[in-house]
């Protein structure tokens, strides 16, 4: 590991005429050594920013806010976060190591303080307590999939706390505040229970992309880019979601649901239950059960193996059926590393369709603009195996990152030797079947 003289000494007098004349050899090794330097400023400003913590709860005239804010030439936001990044570093001395030696960066520090927060106290405590686990994680993922793992465990880690329970106390946690600056402006904060949260969440969505579509015709049949479904057009959607005449801004949404099969037939939480949103809000099992009665929510029920079964292939676009199929195994767009949301992804072929003339879900993922333009435009390709395991290569073929698929379903399917009648289950297959009837 390069220590940082070294670094120093690696990176003293490169100058851009220097980089104009280097060779990708020379470039990895000053990368290597920038990383080794980045860290270590990271780590320091991580522990100056503690300190100015400290000194503020001694009674002293800096706090890291401040500190940051002066020092650091970062916005509030920013601000806060350096500090809640101190803070999870101090706790943490074990990520703060690998932050510092520069195999990791400050985005994989932020990812497990988001991961972490909002838990409680004890299961957070057992979470930062694991720090050798956390820094050897960190290194061998990319921030999104360690902020995945991170949360997921910590799920884990509340089975002293029923699933039920934790609905139960978000309800009595949510709330709506509404107030007026003195420009006028009128601000408004909800904090929202998981299942009412992505109801709201989707019919936001909806409404944006119906925005979007009136806003530029042009485009129609394609999800705005995340460059486009800015602030602005969120608050008209909102607006026209609340004032719809009676009420009926929300008509048309769709909420979909994911849960494995097992649980599904006995009701009961497990380890390794699935029962979620698409966007991968938690909720407890009897609530998913409970929410399949409901004519806007659409069931996905997960295998062993965490992917969906087939759905059509007769049709060139992908079917309704085979979108909420994809959208209950992708979160974000399909390249390793993107974190463009699914709904603002279009539905890529990876087997062109002019050549083959079939629209088969095992050949289909989801892509934002940028990366779908990339591979139709500019020589880039992403593949697949059979597994989803997701290569991403340049034009020249060189393989530019990979990213392993992490199913959401149990590890290995296990079905009842004796499965009883259900009536939720028999009205899901029902629905299920007169959707796909409609398609």
């Amino acid at each position: 590991m390069l220590d940082l003289d070294g670094a120093l000494a690696v990176l003293r007098g490169v100058d851009a005429s220097a980089v104009a004349g280097a060779d990708a050899g020379r470039v990895h090794e000053w990368g290597r050594a920038l990383a080794r330097v980045r860290g270590w400023v990271e780590g320091l400003d991580g522990l100056l920013t503690a300190r100015a913590e400290g000194l503020r709860a001694a009674g002293g005239p800096i706090d890291g806010r401040s500190f940051q804010r002066e020092h650091g030439s970062r916005s509030d936001r920013g601000a806060r976060a350096a500090v809640e990044r101190a803070g999870l570093l101090a706790e943490v001395p074990e990520l703060a190591a690998v932050v510092e030696s520069g195999r990791v960066g400050v985005a994989h520090a932020d990812a497990v303080a988001r991961a972490v927060s909002g838990v409680e106290p004890g299961v957070r405590g057992r979470m930062l307590g694991q720090g050798s686990w956390l820094a050897r994680e960190a290194g061998m993922r990319t921030p999104e999939q360690l902020e995945r793992m991170v949360r997921r465990e910590a799920e884990l880690l509340s089975v002293g706390e029923e699933p039920v329970e934790r609905l139960a106390r978000q309800r009595e946690r949510s709330g709506v505040r509404r107030w007026v600056d003195r420009d006028g402006m009128h601000h408004l904060h909800a904090s929202l229970d998981a299942e009412r949260g992505a109801r709201v969440f989707r019919a936001l969505d909806v409404a944006v992309e119906a925005a979007f579509h009136r806003a530029h015709p042009e485009v129609s049949g394609r999800a705005p880019s995340a460059g486009v479904v800015n602030e602005r057009l969120a608050a008209e959607a909102l607006v026209e979601l609340v004032t719809a005449a009676g009420g009926s801004g929300g008509q048309g949404t769709e909420l979909v649901v994911l849960i494995d099969e097992e649980s599904l037939r006995s009701g009961l939480e497990r380890l390794d239950s699935v029962a979620e949103t698409s966007s991968g809000v938690s909720l407890p099992v009897a609530a998913v059960r409970r929410l399949l009665c409901d004519a806007t929510v659409f069931p996905v029920v997960l295998g062993g193996d965490g992917c969906v079964l087939d759905a059509g292939a007769g049709r060139r676009l992908a079917s309704r059926e085979q979108r909420r199929s994809l959208r209950a195994m992708y979160r974000t767009c399909a390249v390793p590393g993107c974190t463009v949301g699914f709904d603002r992804c279009q539905i890529h072929h990876l087997a062109p369709w002019k050549l083959h003339q079939r629209t088969v879900l095992a050949e289909l993922c989801p892509l934002c603009s940028e990366h779908h333009d990339r591979v139709h435009h500019g020589g880039w390709a992403l593949e697949l195996d059979v597994h989803r395991n997701a290569t991403w290569r340049a034009p020249g073929g060189e393989v530019v990152a990979r990213e392993a698929f992490e199913p959401l379903g149990p590890c290995a399917t296990r079905r009842a030797r004796h499965p009883r009648p259900d009536p939720i289950i028999e009205h899901t297959r029902r629905r299920l079947n007169e959707l796909v009837r409609r398609e």
